[in-house]
């Protein structure tokens, strides 16, 4: 969603910016050209991809959120884009979603390859840093969404990445014992797990290398203050896919922020309603509700805290 093409949009947009840095808060609407692009900048022993795409709107509306999406180990951005259907909901709820590329096939979470120059947590701010000096976002709504591997990378983002992300969705991965250890977010940071119970690489029980789910939720229910209610209900049934999925919300949690469940029992280690199925043997897709929708319900609202 770049400012449109004519020049003094181009000014208007950059002013747009100026003025929300000033004043704390986001321009109020923005219009967007469409754009979907690679770029890239070095990082020591590396050349650092990430792919944006910007779907288009040429009438003033709210300004954009930003989605930075994290593949799993044996994917790259390129698979996550179609695998997901992200773009497709960056079209309909209105969001930017930049696709970030690791730099040896798996997310380097705990920096353990930093004598060889590769700085993830680095590569994200000056992913953000880059994004959000070209395009008007809405800074106090930038979250990190990942698969497995991604999503456990986005869970390290919530813990050392608090000021400038306000949330993470991990989509197929729980919490590992040492993220856990080692998490001492500055603010508080909302979060959304979608789940499966029958995913054999995150089991929901816990393991010796994984906190439980349940775990998991109390963490960033403790680091958001929330009052230890939470309120529980089903999605529909809606499809013959051996799968149901269950909600969990915790209430009254400070500033807004939000812990999310989304536990699909029966649900395999797969990204929900995916654009492209997943292969069988990593178990059941669920149909009965969209990932793609539940993060956009998940930034409705957010705000930096």
């Amino acid at each position: 969603m770049t400012p449109l093409i004519t020049a003094p949009m181009r000014f208007l947009g950059l002013l747009a910016i100026a003025l929300a840095l000033a004043s704390c808060q986001s321009p109020v609407t923005a219009t967007y050209a469409g754009d979907d692009q690679i770029e890239s900048f070095p990082q020591a022993n590396f050349n650092r991809y990430y792919r944006i795409y910007v779907p288009e709107r040429r009438e003033p509306g709210p300004v954009a959120p930003l989605v930075l999406a994290f593949h799993g180990v044996g994917q790259n951005s390129k698979e996550m884009r179609a695998s997901s259907g992200l773009d497709q909901a960056a079209e309909q709820y209105g969001f930017i979603v930049v696709y970030l590329q690791a730099a040896m096939g798996a997310w380097d979470v705990f920096g353990d390859l930093s004598e060889l120059g590769l700085d993830e947590i680095g590569y994200v701010r000056e992913v953000i840093d880059r994004v959000t000096a070209r395009y008007v976002v809405d800074r106090h709504r930038i979250i990190a969404v990942g698969l497995s591997n991604g999503g456990v990378f986005s869970q390290r983002l919530g813990c050392v990445l608090s000021n400038r992300i306000v949330g993470f969705v991990s989509v197929a991965a729980t919490m590992p014992h040492r993220l856990a250890e080692e998490c001492q977010p500055d603010h508080r940071v909302s979060a959304l797990y979608l789940v499966g119970t029958a995913d054999t690489q995150f089991p929901i029980e816990g393991s010796n290398v994984l906190r439980s789910l349940d775990e998991a939720m109390d963490l960033w229910a403790r680091v958001d203050g929330c009052d230890g209610r939470r309120e529980r209900s089903a999605w529909p049934d809606l499809t013959a896919d051996d799968t149901r999925v269950y909600w969990s919300r915790y209430k009254g949690c400070d500033g807004g922020t939000r812990v999310w469940l989304d536990s699909i029992v029966g649900g395999g280690h797969t990204w929900p309603d995916a654009a492209i199925p997943a292969s069988p043997s990593w178990g059941p897709t669920s149909h009965d509700v969209s990932a793609n929708a539940e993060i956009a319900r998940f930034l409705d609202g957010l705000k930096q805290q």
